[in-house]
């Protein structure tokens, strides 16, 4: 997730998952390059699979700026082997993913 600001991104929301228990390396990894590059970016705690989670990391954006500009989903998303060894649920998941709007 973005914010802009006058036109320009006044910094940069990435989003992930656990961020302070299996990937806070990887959040720490990020705000380190972060510093190092002299970017403004901000880590936001937010689970894809979970509407309530979203809801609540866009709100969060919306409470700090006023308003969002602009959302890229680019989570990949792969079935791997035989689909008939997934059960329709499972398949939905995926699917709901890639296309839910």
């Amino acid at each position: 997730m973005r914010t802009h600001s006058g036109g320009s991104c006044s910094y940069s929301v990435r989003s992930m998952r656990d961020i302070t228990g299996r990937n806070a390396t990887r959040a720490q990894e990020l705000l380190d390059y972060a510093a190092a590059n002299k970017l403004d970016i901000r880590i936001l705690e937010m689970d894809i699979l979970s509407q309530q989670s979203v809801d609540s990391a866009v709100q969060t954006i919306i409470t700090k700026e006023g308003h969002l500009d602009v959302v890229i989903h680019n989570a990949g998303h792969l079935v791997v082997g035989d689909t008939e060894a997934f059960t329709p649920e499972e398949i939905m998941v995926f699917t709901n993913l890639k296309f839910k709007q």
